[in-house]
């Protein structure tokens, strides 16, 4: 996965199967960064390209490369055809 805009080392994203969450060490990719309630140690964003959003990316310093975990979107898919379900059924 490449985002346009960025140099390569920037650009460059794995796709995780045991990665329990997306996540990044170049703070300058996340719009949107918020804390958690864990306090100012965890930070999460998103990261937004003119193709695609990916909710919820981790800022963790200490990473060596950008990661989008299979698992977390996997979540997201469920929870928004859940979602998608209630709504149709009303």
């Amino acid at each position: 996965m490449y985002l346009a805009g960025f140099s390569s080392d920037v650009n460059r994203w794995t796709l995780d199967t045991m990665a329990r969450h997306h996540h990044t060490p170049h703070r300058q990719l996340l719009d949107e960064l918020l804390s958690s309630n864990e306090g100012n140690r965890l930070q999460i964003g998103s990261v937004k390209t003119e193709e695609f959003k990916v909710p919820r990316v981790r800022y963790v310093q200490e990473a060596t490369r950008n990661v989008i975990s299979v698992a977390q979107l996997a979540y997201d898919i469920m929870v928004w055809l859940r979602c998608l379900s209630r709504h149709v059924a009303t």
